[in-house]
Order: structure tokens, then sequence, then C-alpha cells
């Protein structure tokens, strides 16, 4: 049996503050415009780095 081990994190990265964060699971498809940002909105354009 092959198991996928594994993910991401999506890091908005703001000076002077704590960055949010959003974790990605292995083996599936996200589409930033749906994905709720912690202080409101979605992920859409507020993505700066990806850290696997």
């Amino acid at each position: 049996m092959n198991r996928r081990i594994g993910g991401a994190l999506v890091y908005d990265s703001r000076t002077a503050l704590p960055d949010p964060y959003m974790a990605l699971g292995n083996g599936y498809c996200y589409k930033f415009t749906s994905a709720s940002y912690p202080t409101g909105g979605n992920w859409n354009d507020k993505a700066d780095y990806v850290q696997m």
C-alpha cells in the first residue's frame, strides 16, 4: 500500500505582525479565491511563500 505523506504550508508574510498560514493536505486541489483568510476575505493574492 502506498500512502501520500506530507503537505505544504502557505504563508502571508507581514511586517511586524504574525504571519497567517494555511495548511494544505497532500493530494488535494485548493481554490484560493474560496479559502477563507483569518482576518476576513480570502487567500487570493495573499500567498507570499510555500513551505513543504
